[in-house]
């Protein structure tokens, strides 16, 4: 693989690459602006995955969250008043990793197919866990599988809602990649102070893969 970084001035731009054999972006990192705000962090084969097994609005989402891709050959010096140059694989994933979590955490999803705050009902799908520990998946008859986190139902398991019931969300948040719904319950569900004495929950476990 090839590193490289190159500036256009002319746009207040810099495009960071992960260059194949061919020339072609691996990953791509693009900041904008005197603040150089990360507009893009696209991955090809996440985008190589999500064509071949996803619906279209799903790439659709992953664009939304992390820009689109350049899935042209990236020439040295593409224009005169570029200047390209070679940078460390260490640098590269240091931006990177600096340009997802800002894609992902502090850019507001209040647009795109899946908006927060939109209200979607959903039947509780199977989950490899007991009652009461992780979270729920659910099914919301969409390309895109849902999940509620634990801290988003009842402390008890016994009181969260059973396999194949329907029930009302509202999106708190999207993951683009692996594609997930991030949801909370309305009806009446919430996540109560645990009984003076009891030992604190497990904690959650990392982001789940929909089933």
């Amino acid at each position: 693989m090839r590193y490289v970084r190159i500036t256009r001035a002319h746009d207040d731009e810099v495009d960071l690459f992960e260059l194949g054999d061919d020339h072609r972006p691996v990953r791509q990192v693009t900041l904008t602006g005197p603040d150089r705000t990360p507009t893009v962090a696209a991955d090809l084969d996440e985008i190589t995955r999500l064509r071949a097994n996803w619906a279209p609005v799903v790439m659709e989402l992953y664009e939304q969250t992390y820009g689109v891709l350049t899935e042209t050959p990236v020439p040295a010096g593409e224009a005169p008043e570029s200047c390209a140059e070679s940078v460390s694989s260490r640098d590269f994933a240091l931006a990177w990793g600096a340009a997802r979590s800002f894609r992902q955490c502090e850019v507001p999803n209040d647009s795109g197919p899946f908006p927060d705050g939109t209200r979607l009902t959903g039947t509780v799908a199977r989950t490899p866990w007991p009652s009461g520990v992780t979270g729920l998946f659910v099914d919301l008859g969409l390309p895109v599988g849902g999940f509620v986190d634990v801290v988003h139902l009842p402390y008890d398991g016994a009181d969260w809602p059973a396999e194949d019931t329907v029930v009302a969300f509202e999106i708190v948040t999207v993951r683009a990649w692996p594609p997930q719904i991030r949801l909370r319950p309305l009806d009446g569900l919430s996540r109560r102070t645990p009984p003076r004495g009891s030992p604190p929950p497990a904690a959650p476990s990392p982001r789940p893969w929909p089933p």
